[in-house]
């Protein structure tokens, strides 16, 4: 997983920063929903500047799996409790 993206996720969720750290480093399937949370995120922005006549429809999709993941990330997150070591 790119520091980039993590540095991302850290950004949007700062108050789970502990749990964050903790789960890109210990669980793949926290790592997976973040990397599949990006592509989609920049498959939706590519979409929504692309000039093709079914880019709203696509770029909509996106935004739909988008939040889907969001929601299986917060999920993940809510499962693992708050490590105040870390």
């Amino acid at each position: 997983m790119s520091p980039k993206l993590v540095h991302r996720i850290l950004r949007k969720y700062p108050e789970r920063w502990s749990q964050i750290l903790e789960l890109t480093e210990t669980d793949p399937q926290f790592r997976s929903v973040c990397a599949d949370l990006e592509d989609a995120a920049l498959a939706a922005n590519r979409w929504h500047r692309s000039a093709e006549k079914s880019a709203r429809e696509r770029e909509l999709e996106y935004l739909n799996i988008v939040r889907h993941l969001e929601a299986e990330l917060l999920e993940k997150l809510d499962d693992k409790p708050c490590n105040p070591n870390i």
